[in-house]
């Protein structure tokens, strides 16, 4: 008995305060709002803009086990690690290096406020689960004030990755691997030719079995891995954009969001504000009748 007392003491001071001291409250919230809704028109609009990349980089150790991807993320990491180091330099105003990787200059990377990437259809499951991919697809968001700087972002962006040491050596040693398997798969089906002449001057069967295959079948399964190496090296690209940055008209910054966010935090002040003259008074109260 005695707590449901307590909670209702509780519950009609809480009222009380709030009561005695709405007028105050309420005018904080009004003035947060109405500097929310001033912010919002005198403030510089920010707009979103979208753009989706595919990164094609392999690792050497997928060349182990064709049927098997053991490096399932790392040109993804190699792409989020370059423009995460971008969205770092823009927080810390560190524009020389983003200038200088950029090829931006200086004042319009002004208009730049923030860039963001994410990774598209990710694969769920263990490591050895996950499917064969050959190309990881990225959105990358950029939030800017003016939109003329997108076409030379998307420049900038592409350029850097491409250009970057690390990853040109990554992609020059998986092209090199790719080279070798074909010219090895070369050797290999110019042997199942000349075993086939043998066997043909032998008089045998071409239907021979090696290792529980004709040559004929091994053959043509070289040949298709073959091609496939080959298409892989000719459409080789650390860095593809797939759709460009698109211009927007919307502000990010919605008039409500600016207005609520304003006005939640002007009551917060103002609230604490309260609690602490209260607390003020009590003090002094209890000093003086002790």
């Amino acid at each position: 008995m005695s707590k449901e007392i307590t909670f209702k003491e509780l519950f009609i001071s809480v009222f009380i305060f709030f009561r005695k001291n709405f007028k105050i409250l309420l005018i904080a919230v009004v003035i947060g709002v109405t500097l929310g809704i001033v912010k919002h028109f005198l403030g510089e609009p920010v707009y979103k803009s979208n753009m989706t990349v595919f990164a094609h980089i392999e690792d050497e150790r997928d060349y182990e086990n064709i049927q098997k991807r053991f490096s399932f993320f790392y040109s993804g990491e190699l792409i989020v690690n370059k423009i995460n180091s971008f969205k770092s330099a823009l927080e810390s105003n560190n524009v020389e290096y983003l200038s200088k990787e950029l090829n931006i200059s200086k004042d319009s990377l002004k208009m730049l406020k923030n860039l963001e990437i994410e990774f598209l259809f990710p694969v769920e499951g263990t490591e050895n689960e996950k499917e064969i991919r050959e190309i990881d697809y990225f959105k990358i968001t950029a939030e800017v004030i003016n939109n003329d700087i997108l076409p030379k972002l998307e420049k900038g962006l592409h350029n850097s990755i491409v250009n970057d040491p690390f990853i040109a050596q990554k992609v020059e040693n998986t092209k090199k691997t790719t080279s070798d398997l074909i010219k090895e798969i070369d050797k290999e089906i110019l042997k199942l030719e000349e075993a086939q002449k043998l066997q043909l001057k032998q008089g045998k069967n071409t239907n021979f079995f090696i290792t529980n295959k004709s040559l004929y079948s091994e053959k043509i399964d070289l040949i298709a891995k073959k091609m496939k190496f080959n298409k892989k090296l000719n459409q080789y690209n650390p860095f593809q954009i797939v759709t460009n940055f698109v211009p927007s008209n919307k502000n990010k910054n919605s008039l409500i969001k600016n207005a609520v966010i304003l006005g939640f935090v002007f009551f917060i002040i103002a609230l604490i504000g309260i609690v602490i003259r209260d607390l003020w008074i009590l003090a002094r109260e209890y000093e003086q009748n002790n």
